[in-house]
């Protein structure tokens, strides 16, 4: 098969290898300069944009369409890797094109807008969640994780805790008492996004995740900064590099927030946390928790004020917490104390930190984006 962008024509698929004959943008992304994509490589390629192999009910989907095994390279034969994330996918003979193959295909992924009532592909994760449109908007339908997790509440808290903050985060709403509804905010007939760990290709083991970030993409570092005190402040534990991504050459809005807020935890354990929000901090990459982070970026002289909204009450967090429908009101209290508490630490940051960032010092921010690709063209 042919590997296409939009109608662009890139290079073939064969079982296991990619032969790149046209090098593009789109190639250099995800492909840096190698000709012939294999291996590892080839396997994270196809792994983002087909079903998860630890998705809770793989052998559903496996079974819709033929297969009685995970295949990765099977699956991508039989899905043509379409996927609304961006432009990619497998061309069959020159008589199918973006309009008449890759366009049905994507309204197929969508147009099961029944919750609950039938699963379609998509990629990523242990949880059951499909493409679907919802009230009008199109985006990610998740159920919750188990019976036991609060991982549907927290989704949707931590979107309400983001606009009190100022961080931009894709809309979450509650669907009903397992699932919640994420919604696109990108057009996705035309436009694309790629997760940071295809857009950050060489990382240094020795380095920070923030700091290599930040040295690859720097006119993302104050959105950057912004999704760390969001994520400090809510005890997120799933900010792997699938899980934020570029888009047009921004950090788009975040989503996979429900891991987060002691989604898993017993109530012993965030009890256990509050005696001291610092050390219990959760981790962000391999080196560093996100308070240990954000205490370094403090020093350089960043003022976590002029970034976001610090003075939020304990009361506003406590009610937007509420709006996610916790039915357990001593966790619903505890979770409040750790973001209020986390707020604290963050405001006391910035009363030591005299050195407020001038003007000029905040233009040299604003370096020249990247072109990191947000619109599938067809030419």
């Amino acid at each position: 098969m042919d590997l296409m962008y939009a109608n662009t024509y890139l290079g073939t698929y064969e079982k296991g290898v990619i032969k790149i004959d046209s090098m593009t943008i789109e190639t250099e992304v995800y492909f840096g300069d190698m000709r012939v994509v294999k291996g590892k490589e080839l396997s994270e390629f196809i792994r983002d944009r087909i079903i998860s192999r630890d998705r809770r009910d793989v052998n559903k989907f496996l079974n819709s369409i033929g297969l009685n095994q995970y295949d990765e390279h099977e699956i991508a034969l039989i899905t043509r890797l379409v996927n609304p994330m961006d432009g990619f996918w497998l061309r069959k003979d020159f008589s199918e094109t973006y309009d008449n193959f890759v366009k049905p295909k994507l309204v197929e992924l969508f147009k099961y807008n029944k919750i609950g009532q039938v699963n379609t592909m998509s990629s990523g994760g242990q949880n059951i969640k499909y493409y679907s449109e919802y009230k009008g908007d199109f985006g990610v339908v998740k159920k919750r994780l188990t019976g036991l997790t609060y991982d549907t509440e927290s989704e949707v808290a931590v979107y309400q805790l983001s606009k009190l903050l100022k961080v931009d985060t894709c809309p979450v709403y509650r669907v009903d008492a397992d699932h919640t509804f994420s919604t696109f905010l990108y057009n996705f007939w035309g436009e694309s996004i790629i997760h940071m760990r295809h857009a950050l290709k060489k990382r240094d083991p020795n380095k920070d995740t923030y700091t290599q970030v930040v040295e690859a993409f720097p006119n993302i570092k104050e959105d950057l900064i912004r999704m760390l005190i969001l994520d400090y402040v809510t005890a997120q534990d799933d900010r792997h590099m699938s899980n934020y991504a570029l888009f047009a050459g921004e950090l788009y809005p975040l989503y996979d927030n429900g891991r987060s807020l002691f989604w898993e935890n017993r109530l012993e354990d965030i009890h256990e946390s509050l005696r001291d929000v610092k050390m219990f901090s959760t981790s962000f990459g391999e080196i560093g928790s996100y308070y240990d982070i954000l205490q370094d970026i403090s020093k350089e002289g960043t003022r976590f004020s002029d970034l976001v909204n610090l003075n939020i009450s304990y009361r506003e967090i406590y009610d937007a917490y509420a709006k996610a429908g916790y039915n357990d009101r001593e966790r619903l209290t505890l979770i409040t104390k750790w973001t209020s508490l986390c707020l604290v630490e963050l405001r006391e940051l910035d009363a030591l930190n005299n050195n407020v960032i001038s003007n000029k010092e905040s233009s040299t921010l604003n370096i020249k984006k990247s072109n990191l690709f947000g619109k599938a063209t067809e030419d």
